[in-house]
């Protein structure tokens, strides 16, 4: 049976743009955050990433059209971008979007001159693994009950961005 989201993707992920969120996103990055976490950041939390009230702060958007089916939140930390979230709407996962906007982040990365990213991600997550490592990070450490909800562990991933599989071609 069909349903609106699946009448929604069609065109995926071709149509996808990466642009940088402004407030007006909000209640969409608040959706796909309650929707993607057991345990979600507030709504003032996100809104203030948006408005980046630090100046560190970056707030990526996945777009088909006008609808905002995923984002990313990553600091600029000296010469690193440390990713802090990264969520793709469920009804918009498996489509290419969650590389698609990697790539935004690391393209920001290449451009401000930083040299490595960063991130923590579940253990369990495997898909945000196999995502991560097919662009080229690697596990250099484990975070013991990173996460307060459950206490499960992360593993903590590197990218020397220089050094990143994204933009390569496959096989190569």
């Amino acid at each position: 049976m069909s349903t609106p989201a699946d009448a929604d993707r069609i065109g995926f992920p071709g149509s996808v743009t990466i642009d940088n969120a402004d407030i007006d996103d909000l209640p969409a990055i608040y959706e796909i955050e309650t929707r993607s976490f057991p345990t979600h950041w507030s709504y003032r939390v996100l809104r203030d990433e948006v408005r980046r009230v630090r100046p560190q702060s970056r707030v990526l958007v996945a777009r088909c059209g006008d609808r905002v089916v995923a984002f990313t939140i990553f600091w600029i930390v000296v010469d690193e971008v440390h990713i802090l979230n990264f969520a793709v709407h469920p009804a918009y996962r498996r489509l290419g979007i969650a590389k698609r906007l990697l790539h935004g982040i690391l393209s920001n990365g290449r451009a401000l001159g930083l040299v490595r990213a960063t991130l923590e991600v579940r253990v369990s997550n495997s898909g945000a693994i196999r995502l991560y490592r097919e662009a080229g990070f690697r596990a250099v450490a484990m975070r013991r009950k990173y996460y307060q909800d459950t206490g499960e562990d992360a593993y903590v991933m590197w990218l020397d961005i220089a050094d990143g599989a994204m933009d390569r071609p496959k096989g190569g």
